[in-house]
């Protein structure tokens, strides 16, 4: 409520909730409530939250916020997405999610394997950001080059030194 107490909904829909606001006010916090207690791949909050990248060794942590920024501020990029995903469906979408789950780094999305999807990325990334800041792309690009995920990395460090190495070598710091 407005004031700050909390207020049994029961089983409320989000949508009863949301009628029954009395203001604005209280109608953008429990909208943003709603959106803070589900988990999808792609949320938008006060920011927009890509979940796949977060929790990932720093060197690949950086690389997907260049190869993000390098993407979303260039308008030449964000047209050419714009148009080779114009025909986008739900159905392909959860196709491509089911490649991935079976095949991972050489899942199959929308006519190209998950690997050469993140090597255009890159591409289209280097278009849209300052020279200093494609070196973050150069972790990513390796790894993609090679058919390799953090999680092969991370199992390959665990089965040559161990489940302690492997954790010590993917520690996120920032």
């Amino acid at each position: 409520s407005a004031d700050g107490s909390i207020e049994e909904t029961g089983r409320m829909t989000l949508n009863e909730a949301l009628a029954n606001a009395k203001t604005q006010d209280e109608a953008d916090r429990i909208m943003e409530h709603g959106l803070s207690i589900v988990f999808p791949d792609v949320r938008a909050k006060r920011y927009i939250e890509l979940r796949q990248m977060d929790e990932v060794p720093s060197r690949f942590a950086y690389g997907a916020a260049a190869m993000l920024k390098g993407i979303f501020y260039n308008a030449e990029s964000l047209e050419k997405l714009d148009k080779y995903f114009a025909e986008i469906s739900e159905d392909l979408v959860e196709r491509g999610k089911n490649s991935g789950s079976d095949n991972g780094i050489q899942g199959y999305y929308f006519s190209k394997y998950f690997a050469q999807w993140g090597l255009e990325l890159l591409d289209l990334a280097e278009k849209g950001i300052e020279e200093e800041e494609k070196r973050y792309l150069e972790d990513l690009r390796k790894l993609w080059d090679n058919l390799d995920t953090p999680r092969l990395l991370f199992e390959r460090v665990e089965g040559e030194a161990g489940h302690n190495a492997a954790i010590t070598a993917f520690q996120v710091i920032f």
